[in-house]
C-alpha cells in the first residue's frame, strides 16, 4: 500500500508522492547505510513511540503551515 492509506499495495503511491511507499522505506535504508531487517526494526520501534496525539498535533500543524 502506499504504506498509510491501508490499500495493501506496498509500493504504490496512489496518485501522491507524499503517501509513503516501500520505495521510499528502501531509499530511507540506503541513506542510513542499513540493511532491511535493521531499517524494519528501527521503524517498528519509532513507530511504537509515536502516539496518536503526537502525530495528529504534526498533522495539525503541516494543515495550518499550508493555509
Amino acid at each position: 500500500m502506499c504504506l498509510n492509506c491501508g490499500c495493501g499495495i506496498a509500493d504504490d503511491p496512489m496518485g501522491n508522492d507524499d503517501n509513503l511507499t516501500l520505495t521510499d522505506l528502501a531509499k530511507a535504508a540506503i541513506a542510513a547505510g542499513q540493511d532491511a531487517e535493521t531499517t524494519l526494526n528501527n521503524t517498528r520501534q519509532a513507530l511504537q513511540n509515536i502516539t496518536v496525539e503526537g502525530l495528529q498535533k504534526r498533522i495539525d500543524e503541516l494543515k495550518d503551515h499550508q493555509s
